[in-house]
């Protein structure tokens, strides 16, 4: 993944640790690696419980309200005033290239679709995912003001992701919908729910379960 001034958006991930040495402001490569961006306003929440599990913690943001955060905010804990693309420079940037993800998160308000389509259509971001053994995604189907011509290629898009995702070898383990703001639709008979949280299991590797708590 690398640097984009296009998409406020982002994704987590914990990778395996596939080398060592000093990354980091000289700080050692932890066992996992976690990037996250789009933290809204709750940047300690997001990056403190990762870390105190150990993890190497890299979080991006690009909004202005995030000024006033240092480059460090823990042991292994950092903040990067930026934003992440389809692209892998951000990786090599931060000596990263070579560590595969564990867990993989996106949180990008209803940008994941277009976000993931680039990623599964760019040749080295669809590596590394394709080597990622669980991808956690917000989703959100947007459908309001849409006619129903309009409604119906929307979802058929959304799916034919979701079959991309399959077809690396992913697999639906959780789905939860979203209680603070519940949104439905009822279309060619089907209730649908338009917002939620999924987890998806890339069943064609052996991999461990992260519990992706927070």
């Amino acid at each position: 993944m690398g640097p984009t001034s296009q998409r406020k958006g982002g994704w987590e991930g914990m990778g395996g640790k596939e080398r060592g040495g000093k990354r980091s402001g000289g700080v050692a490569a932890a066992t996992h690696l976690c990037y996250s961006n789009y933290i809204h306003h709750v940047i300690w929440l997001a990056v403190r419980p990762k870390q105190d599990l150990g993890c190497e913690v890299h979080a991006f943001d690009h909004d202005a309200d995030h000024e006033h955060y240092d480059y460090r905010l823990g042991p292994t804990a950092f903040f990067h005033k930026a934003r992440i693309g389809s692209e892998t420079g951000y990786m090599r940037l931060l000596d990263h290239g070579g560590r595969r993800l564990s867990y993989l998160k996106m949180d990008i308000e209803s940008e994941e679709w277009s976000v993931l389509s680039q990623i599964l259509h760019h040749q080295n971001s669809s590596a590394t995912l394709a080597s990622t053994a669980q991808l956690s995604l917000e989703i959100h189907i947007e459908l309001h003001g849409k006619s129903l011509s309009e409604k119906r290629a929307r979802i058929a898009s959304c799916l034919a992701t979701l079959e991309e995702l399959a077809n690396l070898g992913f697999k639906l383990l959780t789905y939860e919908e979203n209680e603070l703001n519940p949104q439905y639709e009822d279309i060619d008979g089907a209730h649908l729910g338009l917002y939620a949280e999924i987890l998806l299991l890339r069943t064609n590797r052996n991999s461990t379960y992260i519990n992706p708590s927070n």
